[in-house]
């Protein structure tokens, strides 16, 4: 929606929107001041290390592999430290951590290559994939820890600017909003609202242009869009 409300020259067939929400930081995120803040707003606590050195670990064992030692080190070492002034940098050297040869090539024989293939071709998909996919949002959040550290507190541009823009200038001709029944994060309709008020303002300029602009209800809720196709049209 910013993107063609910024820059009306940018080549656009259609925009589908899903699940679109425009609120303060506050709002949309549960307890943002009372526990997200407190709890990573401190750098050497936040463990936004750890999460980027498991996130590692976990892509190269979905991907049927033996985590490589310079991922199990960086795991380790992110790990919280229970004795003060103990340096685990100092501690864990890429010797102590190294898995042998021919342990690693065995489990990868015997363990990480055949559940990988068997997963594969699980009657319910291919779940590696499925994993992955999941990881590379999880791969946003170490992101967003480290800007709350840095002293972050609402969204950019804010949700009023957004709405301006959307009001102003959103220049799309074909459009389909998606909202979900139970989905009390959306703010869809009054997007479409805006949007009625930005194609007036476009016809006024152009009078003959024609604009589709559709809002389909689904049943789901806000987290229905992560979770894949469910076999629905």
């Amino acid at each position: 929606m910013l993107i063609t409300s910024l820059f009306p020259d940018t080549p656009r067939a259609a925009n589908a929107l899903i699940s679109y929400n425009n609120r303060g930081v506050g709002e949309a995120v549960p307890f943002f001041d009372e526990l997200v803040v407190p709890l990573f707003s401190d750098k050497d606590r936040n463990g936004s290390k750890l999460m980027r050195a498991a996130i590692d670990v976990a892509r190269e064992q979905t991907e049927g592999k033996v985590p490589s030692d310079e991922a199990l080190l960086q795991l380790l070492r992110s790990l919280p430290m229970p004795l003060p002034g103990v340096n685990l940098e100092s501690v864990l050297t890429p010797s102590l951590v190294a898995v042998p040869a021919p342990l690693r090539q065995s489990l990868t024989n015997f363990l990480t290559e055949p559940a990988y293939e068997a997963l594969s071709n699980a009657p319910m998909g291919n779940i590696p994939a499925l994993l992955l996919e999941s990881l590379d949002v999880a791969q946003q959040v170490p992101k967003l820890v480290d800007e709350v550290e840095a002293g972050a507190r609402d969204f950019v541009p804010t949700p009023d600017a957004m709405s301006s823009a959307a009001r102003r200038a959103y220049r799309c001709r074909r459009t389909l909003l998606v909202q979900f029944e139970d989905d009390a994060l959306d703010d869809s309709e009054i997007l479409e609202g805006y949007l009625k008020e930005a194609e007036s303002v476009m016809k006024t300029k152009r009078p003959m242009i024609t604009v589709d602009l559709q809002r389909k209800v689904l049943g789901g809720n806000h987290l229905t869009p992560l979770l894949g196709p469910s076999g629905g049209e």
